[in-house]
């Protein structure tokens, strides 16, 4: 009579695949990387926003002095002083103020409430023929 082959415990071993408590793992692992890697693009998104304005402040406040350099070349205009709003989440604060050897420029931007950040102040002499 052949003999039958034994049949012994399934091995710990053997077994191939991973367990739900490792399935879980991985997953809560995952979780917590892309978690992270959304508010890191989210703050970048942030800073990029901030920059841009920072940079649009910087380009309007030359601008708004070099007009006032230019017009005080060919006469020495009055003291003066305005306001607008270059851009959505900027305020512009301007004054001319003439004096006996000519112009003291001051162009301060400031962003507006709810935007955070610092403000800028630029000024400048420009003498009158």
């Amino acid at each position: 009579m052949p003999q039958r082959p034994q049949l012994s415990a399934p091995n710990h071993r053997d077994r191939r695949g991973l367990t739900l408590v490792e399935v879980l793992i991985a997953i809560i692992i995952l979780g917590i990387a892309t978690t992270m890697l959304g508010s890191t693009m989210a703050r970048s998104v942030s800073v990029v926003a901030d920059s841009r304005l920072d940079l649009l402040a910087a380009a309007t406040q030359v601008n708004r002095l070099e007009s006032f350099r230019v017009t005080a070349v060919d006469s020495c205009p009055p003291s003066a002083v305005g306001s607008s709003s270059p851009a959505a989440g900027l305020s512009e604060h301007w004054s001319v103020i003439r004096s006996a050897t000519g112009l003291e420029l001051t162009d301060s931007l400031g962003r507006n409430a709810g935007r955070p950040g610092p403000g800028r102040v630029l000024t400048a002499r420009v003498s009158c023929p």
